[in-house]
């Protein structure tokens, strides 16, 4: 599992781009959360197939500061990456 958000930092919209590796699908969630640990977005929730994805992310709901963004599989891998939005 690996994952990579461009740009960053960023202001309303980002690209993350995100991998997952093996030869099965899996259940793949991944979310923003803020500083506390509190869940402030979740970007995506299901089966992905192994392979490279991308989706969208429109922050432009979130206040400006610091985030981490977080990418879990069912088997337990987890990739977390700082995000800082500025306006």
């Amino acid at each position: 599992l690996s994952m990579m958000i461009n740009p960053i930092p960023m202001s309303d919209l980002a690209m993350v781009n995100y991998t997952v590796n093996g030869q099965t699908e899996k259940y793949v969630t991944i979310s923003v959360v803020d500083l506390m640990g509190r869940e402030v977005a979740s970007l995506f929730s299901g089966n992905a197939q192994p392979g490279s994805h991308a989706l969208s992310f429109n922050a432009s709901q979130l206040p400006a500061g610091a985030y981490r963004m977080i990418t879990r599989t069912m088997g337990g891998s987890a990739v977390q990456l700082p995000l800082m939005i500025n306006r």
